[in-house]
């Protein structure tokens, strides 16, 4: 886990939300009042460091809706390496016959 504090606060925090041996994906949170700054591309920078420094490889990701992240990974400089979507299964109908 890697944060920055600013007036006394931990502003930005990034840790790794899903981590292995081999590669660990980061998730970071900006306190509101801080966002905009710069502040979440510098924590996960350090993250990044971090992540390396262990010998495993930082991952980002984010979702399609999450604007604000997408625009911290191109302020990061990180190249798009693939998409995907979810689609929900709904569950099978019932027989409604008893055994």
């Amino acid at each position: 886990m890697v944060a920055m504090v600013c007036d006394g606060r931990a502003v930005p925090i990034c840790t790794s939300v899903i981590a292995s041996k081999t590669v660990h994906s980061a998730g970071v949170e900006t306190v509101s009042d801080y966002r905009r700054r710069g502040l979440g591309v510098q924590g996960v920078a350090g993250w990044s460091r971090t992540v390396q420094a262990s010998g495993a490889r930082p991952f980002y990701a984010t979702t399609f809706d999450n604007i604000a992240s997408q625009r911290l990974a191109a302020r990061r400089g990180l190249s798009l390496v693939g998409r995907s979507s979810l689609s929900r299964v709904r569950p099978a109908k019932r027989d409604r016959c008893s055994t």
